[in-house]
């Protein structure tokens, strides 16, 4: 059965339950907004070590960097190595200097040695006689058997051991007789694979952009020009400031069992985030706010119906597109000025550590994926298509996007919404633009449809692509 569109009575009845009438003052709540925000990004920077715990639990064997931030770049350093064996064998010169490139980024003994074993493998070392490419490892317990493997090459008992430390990377150097490497087939199977689904990406993702600017434009010019409302989104019901508090409660509560679970039991981190996603859905009936109204506003309702917003949440990831493109593109910008400051002893954000050029994380689910079996790649998949959309969506472009665009216009309110969402994701400071640019183009759909059926679609899409692709890839 279809939601009706709230009609006029509802309208008024929603004046009874505004922010004059229920709910702690909006500046309690931004008080806690802001004070959480503080708290998660201080504890990004600080609680590597408690992250690590958590990660570790993953596999008992995991490889690479404990640092969380530098596990999961490593890991996607193993898909750049492939498709840059694969393009070195059409274009040499692009490859060595992508090389230089990803040396600059590194910022971690494992990170730089496995690009070292990268390029003895190419054999680009004539390439890189200005760099110093010896005491990579420094004082690291690996570090013999990373010479070992440059100078004589390794056994299989070597490669296996040097494996726990540079994971897929100890494939690469030559056996043990000055044999290339066993795995050598191997390798340029998977290297060919991942060259190919990264061009066939970039193509449908280039001809997709297009396709979105052509329904941005027919979104901000043509429909107006046609007389039809270019949106669904209410004006009749009221911001509350219920929806602000459902918001606080969220961040609160995330924010306070992160530090509870950093400073005494990690566990507590995960049992207080999955209170934190629950607690705001009841928190109107706990406040004896009018849940009707409340969800309503919220955009928790059916729209058009259901199949029809399934639909336009399609139509909207596409149009979306454009959008994130420019916040990728501000966020390269951004990376670039932080590695002129980065290159002249100027502090900079980021994920590289100290030595390597800023970067952005990688988000910690793509070491999930490369180091779980099949069951953990459905959790991994269902977290991020199913129960993430759901639940920030509602939070972000239900509860947050609804009270700010009652005192706010749509592009402020956005952009407000989206620095917030994300500031709260693990991929670091530098990711802001890109991933602020895609809560930007949920924002947009919000509006266009009112309901959050369409962003949560849109949203899950996203992600649920993100995730097949990094499962087909590792």
């Amino acid at each position: 059965m279809v939601d009706r569109t709230p009609s006029a009575e509802d309208a008024e009845s929603a004046s009874l339950n505004s922010d004059a009438c229920c709910g702690a003052s909006p500046w309690v709540s931004w008080l806690v907004i802001l004070a959480s925000l503080v708290g998660i990004i201080l504890l990004a920077r600080l609680g590597p070590e408690a992250e690590a715990d958590v990660s570790e639990s993953v596999s008992e064997e995991a490889v690479t960097p404990a640092n969380p931030a530098d596990q999961a770049n490593f890991v996607v350093l193993q898909i750049q190595a492939k498709t840059l064996i694969a393009s070195d064998r059409f274009d040499p010169d692009s490859s060595a200097a992508s090389l230089k490139t990803l040396l600059a980024q590194s910022g971690t003994a494992e990170s730089r040695a496995a690009l070292i074993l990268l390029i003895d493998f190419l054999e680009k070392n004539g390439a890189f006689d200005e760099l110093d490419l010896t005491g990579t490892t420094g004082k690291a317990e690996w570090s013999g058997l990373f010479e070992k493997a440059r100078a004589e090459g390794l056994s299989e008992e070597e490669r296996d051991e040097l494996a726990v430390h540079l994971g897929w990377f100890a494939n690469l150097p030559m056996a043990e007789d000055g044999e290339p490497t066993p795995y050598l087939d191997e390798i340029k199977r998977e290297s060919y694979f991942t060259a190919g689904v990264t061009i066939a990406l970039t193509l449908v993702l280039f001809l997709a952009v297009l396709v979105g600017i052509l329904l941005l434009v027919y979104y901000f010019i043509f429909m107006p020009m046609s007389g039809r409302p270019r949106d669904r989104f209410s004006r009749e019901q009221l911001p509350r400031a219920i929806l602000l508090e459902c918001f606080a409660v969220y961040l609160g509560v995330a924010a306070l069992s992160e530090w509870i679970g950093y400073l005494f039991y990690p566990p507590i981190g995960m049992a207080g985030f999955i209170l934190a996603i629950f607690l705001p859905i009841f928190w109107p009936w706990i406040r004896r706010s009018n849940f009707r109204l409340t969800r309503r506003s919220a955009g928790w309702h059916l729209g058009a119906g259901f199949w029809k917003e399934v639909g336009a949440g399609v139509i909207g990831y596409v149009a979306m597109l454009p959008i994130a493109a420019v916040g990728v593109a501000i966020m390269l910008i951004v990376i670039l000025l932080a590695g002129v400051m980065s290159a002249s002893g100027a502090p900079s954000e980021g994920g590289a550590t100290a030595g390597g050029m800023p970067q952005p994380n990688a988000h910690p689910i793509v070491v999930w994926i490369s180091e779980g079996g099949w069951l953990l790649r459905l959790l991994c998949f269902f977290l991020a298509a199913v129960v993430a959309p759901v639940s920030e969506e509602l939070l972000f472009r239900g509860a947050l996007h609804r009270w700010l665009r009652g005192r706010l216009g749509f592009f402020v309110s956005a952009v407000i919404g989206g620095l917030i969402f994300a500031a709260l994701h693990p991929q670091g400071l530098l990711a802001i633009p890109a991933l602020g640019g895609i809560a930007v183009g949920l924002a947009l759909i919000r509006e266009w449809r009112d309901s959050l059926i369409a962003p949560m679609v849109a949203h899950a899409i996203n992600n649920g692509v993100l995730v097949l692709l990094l499962c087909l890839l590792l």
